[in-house]
């Protein structure tokens, strides 16, 4: 790439960032459905014939938000946690910034975190126009509990603990507790004491039910 399109990329990223960056504000405050192009290019200071240079709709604007937060959460996650720290750390570390991220946009996620939020409809017509860029996202989705594998397998690596279950069950059922606490975030309509939930998580993972002991 010349010197001349790397400016012109650079640019261009800066103007998408400052969109996404609006959208996000205005998508927490009106809610999906109420928000209309004509919000968001005011918010960020365009024009909304020129708002289509980089976005031709709210739910291409909707899908390449979600996908940018999502990559800045797992690079986050991946800087943080470590193969060499124990599993329980690693847990802790990990959901530590996962219930933070989802604080900090608390009032977005209420409104458009889940993909019902739009018609099953309207959300095949953009996949079908935006194929890459909806794949790329569902890959995203994936590498969260591939995260949490790798840091049942160190664990397993060393001896930290003892189950029959395999690590790709282990992670699943770890993932699926972290969801269920953002999930009942989410339809109280308030955040939780995010500290209290870790520990009762963690000490959930480690000792289990204890069922006939």
């Amino acid at each position: 790439m010349d010197p001349k399109e790397t400016r012109e990329k650079a640019i261009r990223d800066a103007k998408c960032g400052m969109i996404l960056d609006a959208a996000k504000q205005v998508f927490a405050r009106k809610g999906f459905h109420a928000t209309r192009l004509e919000d968001i290019a005011e918010a960020a200071g365009f024009s909304k014939a020129s708002l289509y240079n980089y976005y031709d709709s709210k739910e291409l604007i909707f899908i390449s938000l979600a996908d940018r937060e999502y990559d800045r959460l797992i690079q986050e996650l991946d800087r943080a946690v470590s193969v060499e720290a124990p599993l329980i750390d690693n847990l802790r570390t990990a959901m530590g910034i996962i219930f933070k991220g989802f604080g900090e946009h608390f009032a977005l996620m209420l409104e458009i975190s889940d993909v019902r939020c739009m018609s099953a409809e309207h959300f095949k017509v953009m996949a079908a126009h935006h194929a890459d860029l909806v794949s790329g996202f569902k890959t995203k989705q994936t590498a969260m509990q591939s995260l949490f594998l790798g840091m049942v397998s160190n664990g397993r690596g060393r001896a930290e603990f003892s189950t029959d279950m395999s690590d790709a069950d282990c992670a699943r059922f770890i993932g699926s507790i972290v969801r269920g606490i953002m999930m009942d975030w989410k339809r109280a309509g308030q955040l939780g004491n995010a500290e209290q939930e870790i520990g009762l998580a963690l000490s959930f993972i480690a000792h289990g039910l204890r069922v006939g002991g």
